[in-house]
């Protein structure tokens, strides 16, 4: 880690998570907290962006925008942020798997996405980790990707004490129920012949 960079805040993130001019997503964050590190101890420089508690559909919104307009020589960047109450679909997801009226009092915002998967809900206090990066530069095929991200995340857990666990078919990392930092009890024995009972997830890929 090295040199401190300005962060960058979605342009016009607003806190109904709709708004914005995503032109404006490279707008300094200078003096509202936000903060980048400059990385220059890996063959390829990244900058870490802490953006805090930023709404969701703007992010994607200036993340498209960042992807847009970068060239060979851009830095790839890693996004680290919250979210308020949002749920996300993926292109496996259905209507039905929102278990709410979404137009209801909490008014929590469903939004679709083109990323794998059915439902996830973000909320404060969930830390979101966005990649950035040119793979081709690195020089990485996408199953090595997944693989670095998934040993990154197990090295992370290791750190504080939690040992993460990969599952053979299903990409991310789980730890234990009866782990405990895991925030879920156990209820069922782990049975060896089923690798996912007895396993919670805590990192999506």
């Amino acid at each position: 880690m090295g040199r401190s960079r300005p962060g960058r805040s979605p342009a016009g993130a607003g806190a109904d998570g709709t708004g914005g001019q995503v032109a404006r997503s490279a707008v300094s964050a200078r003096g509202r907290g936000l903060t980048g590190l400059w990385c220059t101890n890996a063959p390829v420089s990244t900058i870490i962006q802490n953006l805090g508690l930023v709404p969701y559909a703007p992010t994607m919104a200036a993340m498209q925008a960042f992807t847009d307009t970068r060239t060979n020589d851009t830095p790839d960047e890693i996004w680290v942020c919250q979210h308020p109450p949002t749920f996300t679909q993926g292109l496996a997801g259905k209507a039905d798997h929102v278990l709410f009226n979404p137009e209801g009092p909490d008014h929590i915002p469903v939004v679709q996405t083109n990323r794998g998967g059915q439902v996830t809900y973000h909320g404060p206090g969930q830390v979101v980790a966005y990649p950035l990066l040119n793979l081709q530069r690195r020089g990485y095929f996408v199953k090595e990707y997944v693989y670095r991200l998934e040993e990154a995340i197990i090295r992370t857990l290791a750190h504080f004490g939690v040992t993460g666990h990969r599952v053979a078919g299903a990409p991310g990392i789980y730890v234990r129920l009866d782990d405990p930092f895991a925030h879920a009890a156990l209820s069922t024995p782990a049975d060896p012949r089923d690798p996912f009972k007895g396993l919670g997830k805590i990192a999506a890929l």
